[in-house]
């Protein structure tokens, strides 16, 4: 793998890396001092957390939302900082979006938010993306279900 693609990889990599060997530790703080859960019933809601939701809120906040707020702040503002501004604004939005489940606790979900707004901007692409999220949900259905048979 040569050109653009590799320096791609090599930028991302290493928040990458960062966001999949943080996410355990994050996720048991989550669960353990923010008294946050995820704990799916069944098969079905396993697939939404794992598979659906990832999918879906990263179609929408980094496609839909962080690309389009960075173009149309682009014009407006340099390069750089409307593409930080718009990072922001969609990790904000993720957070919002948490709040029907979690009250003003998915306020904390800003730091996975923006963390995946990084990945974006540093150019990992929508599938790195929606496998950190699920490796984020993952983690903290792994250390619910741990908690309530441990």
């Amino acid at each position: 793998m040569t050109g653009p693609v590799q320096a791609v990889l090599r930028r991302a990599a290493w928040l990458l890396a960062a966001c999949w060997l943080i996410a355990p530790v994050g996720a048991w703080i989550a669960h353990q001092r923010l008294g946050m859960a995820l704990a799916p019933a069944d098969w079905q809601t396993w697939m939404w957390v794992l598979a659906g939701a990832p999918w879906l809120e990263e179609w929408i906040f980094r496609s839909l939302l962080q690309q389009g707020l960075a173009q149309w702040l682009a014009p407006r503002w340099s390069a750089p900082r409307a593409a930080w501004l718009a990072a922001l604004l969609s990790a904000a939005g993720f957070a919002l979006a948490h709040a029907p489940a979690y009250g003003l606790a998915a306020l904390w979900w800003g730091l996975p938010g923006l963390a995946l707004a990084m990945l974006w901007r540093q150019g990992a692409g929508l599938p790195a993306c929606v496998a950190t999220h699920a490796w984020f949900n993952a983690c903290l259905a792994g250390v619910s279900a741990w908690s309530l048979h441990g």
